[in-house]
């Protein structure tokens, strides 16, 4: 069982051999009670504009701050079938390979 605490370590390590084809960030939240955005544990190439939320299982564009956090928005990201595709970076990634690959890796109560 892997003690998962949300590391930026940990996060790197389950990315790092991704890390030159996918352009974005893994979101984690706060947790068990609260549901406000926290930063995204790791930032990729730089790109910081888009995440995959752990906590809902789907990918999200990142806003500006407010008040100190982190929006997250929908917009420039679209779905068809299982195909996932950036508008801003023009970049397509397939749902179901990122989450056999990572997404069910993570065993946390509170995420499911």
């Amino acid at each position: 069982m892997i003690d998962l605490n949300f590391s930026r370590e940990f996060f790197a390590a389950m990315l790092v051999t991704e890390v030159e084809k996918v352009g974005f960030a893994v979101l984690i939240r706060t947790f068990p009670d609260a549901m406000e955005l926290q930063h995204p544990a790791v930032l990729i190439r730089g790109i910081r504009e888009f995440a995959f939320d752990i906590a809902e299982g789907c990918f999200v564009r990142l806003g500006a701050r407010c008040d100190g956090k982190i929006e997250a928005l929908r917009s420039g990201i679209s779905k068809s079938g299982d195909e996932i595709r950036f508008t801003a970076v023009d970049y397509v990634y397939r749902e179901s390979e990122f989450r056999k690959k990572y997404v069910d890796r993570v065993v946390n109560p509170f995420l499911t």
